[in-house]
């Protein structure tokens, strides 16, 4: 009975901290330009319902825990790559519209 309970208990301990869109206290961080730069917190998106699969197995697929942040740019994200291929006004808020560049970017 116990091994049972092992087998059907240990899977999710071992994966539960991977199933959100950024481990609880961790953040990425992206210099972002002139803009001023982008700090990722995935706690919105964690709240939103999100898992790491959804945007890592397609838009961010290269970016695993180990590996440095993805070089990103704003036209890759005009274009409809990377966070632009969600935040495109439709899904959520666009980045092409310049109202919403201190959502992501912030000058300190």
């Amino acid at each position: 009975m116990f091994m049972l309970l092992v087998f059907i208990a240990l899977p999710g301990l071992l994966f539960s901290e991977n199933a959100l869109a950024v481990a609880p206290g961790r953040t990425i961080l992206w210099e972002g330009g002139g803009a001023g730069r982008v700090v990722f917190d995935g706690t919105l998106h964690k709240n939103k319902g999100f898992k790491c699969h959804d945007c890592h197995a397609r838009l961010f697929a290269n970016m695993t825990p180990a590996s440095p942040p993805t070089r990103m740019s704003m036209r890759d994200m005009y274009t409809g790559k990377l966070c632009g291929a969600c935040h495109n006004g439709k899904d959520t808020f666009s980045v092409n519209d310049k109202a919403n560049c201190t959502r992501c970017h912030k000058k300190q």
